[in-house]
């Protein structure tokens, strides 16, 4: 998986820079394409294939969006870090062996939804984190009372 990784990292870099005459498309739907053939062989009964489907799905919306030239807003910065950890929290779901990605996944979106919170609308990390332990907090409460 590390060997496409950089093979797609590659590509795109090469059209980004000009190098390559390819639409910036190509390369994005290139990448899509392997997820959904991942997610065929996942579906097919191999489930080590939904991490890897997942992951590349969820990386080709914003490597289409920098190929594209929108990586100066924002959010679709933050979408780098939130893809691997939506492709954690939904290869966590599976459960058996592959449910511990749940804990790195929750890491991972929480930090991408954190850079999106802080960017669209000004909020501070340190305000956002603390409201988030807030949330947190009164969550693990109300659980103790129903035990």
């Amino acid at each position: 998986m590390g060997v496409i990784l950089v093979i797609f990292g590659c590509l795109g870099l090469a059209a980004n820079l000009g190098f390559l005459q390819l639409g910036v498309e190509v390369i994005a739907l290139a990448l899509l394409a392997l997820g959904a053939y991942f997610l065929v062989n996942y579906l097919s009964g191999n489930p080590g294939f939904l991490f890897p489907a997942l992951l590349f799905i969820f990386l080709s919306v914003p490597l289409w969006l920098t190929l594209k030239g929108f990586d100066y807003y924002a959010w679709s910065q933050a979408l780098w870090v939130l893809a691997p950890g939506l492709a954690f929290l939904g290869a966590s779901l599976q459960g058996g062996s592959y449910t511990p990605l749940v804990i790195p996944g929750g890491i991972i979106t929480t930090v991408g939804l954190f850079l999106i919170l802080e960017d669209q609308f000004g909020i501070s990390f340190e305000t956002v984190m603390a409201a988030a332990l807030i949330v947190v907090g009164l969550v693990l409460l109300l659980r103790s009372r129903r035990a």
